[in-house]
């Protein structure tokens, strides 16, 4: 059942998403067309012109995914999807794994568009051998593509759980639960925040210090002991956020099961 409604909520946000993805492939192709006439003013004009429509694509596809969450959940539509026999934790699944999905279409778009754009994939290869030599200098371990990978991955995965969760405690408050929602997000934002500063603190800051004075950290710490501490402070805010990822889904979960009147 699970899939089915993957399936049904994927199919019913890719159909809004189908014009801004032709809408950014277009606007490359356009721009591709402009450059073989050799004009220079009109192609820098659609330059532009595509550059706003990768913009508009992603805050286009955030508002759709987070309004449909909202509508078909909590909305006009909550009251039918929750007489399906199935349990509201499969509802919520569905929709996290198929935001997670559109947010990756979002994405693979982009790099389609700048592949069209440079004429193929070479300049993804350049950026990653470019990258993967500054690590090496710096003394980076992990590669640049494992690295914000797993920055990517982790980071959609926390926007879509603080969406949601601010969402579905929005709904459990009297009067204007929209406003509710966005208190929520900002306040859930904010302490995200926090909680990111303070493992900072613990990871780089501490440890730092306690290598003596300013002057000493100047001039004796090799860059190799610089790397090693930032590579704690990468890997406790990755921490941070799947921690706070696994709370935000579970909170989701128990608002929709015993906190939401859905039915």
């Amino acid at each position: 059942m699970l899939l089915k409604l993957i399936k049904y909520d994927f199919r019913e946000q890719f159909k809004e998403h189908i014009g801004l993805y032709a809408l950014v492939l277009v606007s490359a192709l356009t721009e591709i067309i402009s450059e073989s006439f050799k004009l220079d003013l009109v192609s820098v004009f659609i330059w532009i012109l595509h550059s706003l429509s990768m913009i508009a694509m992603l805050i286009c596809s955030f508002v759709i995914i987070v309004l449909y969450f909202r509508r078909n959940l909590l909305k006009d539509e909550g009251y039918l999807m929750n007489t399906l026999p199935v349990e509201p934790w499969m509802l919520y699944v569905s929709k996290f794994l198929t935001a997670f999905v559109l947010f990756i279409l979002d994405l693979i778009v982009a790099v389609l568009s700048f592949s069209i754009i440079n004429h193929g994939f070479a300049w993804i290869g350049d950026i990653i051998r470019g990258m993967s030599d500054e690590f090496a200098n710096a003394g980076f371990t992990a590669s640049p593509v494992v690295m914000f990978g797993s920055i990517a991955v982790i980071s959609l995965l926390y926007t879509i759980s603080i969406l949601f969760f601010s969402l579905t405690t929005g709904y459990r408050a009297n009067g204007s639960k929209d406003a509710y929602s966005v208190l929520t997000f900002i306040i859930l934002y904010v302490i995200g925040q926090v909680a990111n500063i303070i493992v900072m603190i613990f990871t780089y800051f501490i440890p730092l210090s306690s290598k003596g004075s300013i002057t000493y950290i100047l001039t004796v710490l090799n860059p190799q002991e610089i790397t090693a501490l930032m590579n704690r402070v990468v890997i406790g805010a990755l921490a941070v956020s799947l921690i706070l990822t696994v709370v935000y889904v579970a909170g989701s979960i128990y608002n929709m099961t015993k906190k939401l009147n859905l039915e």
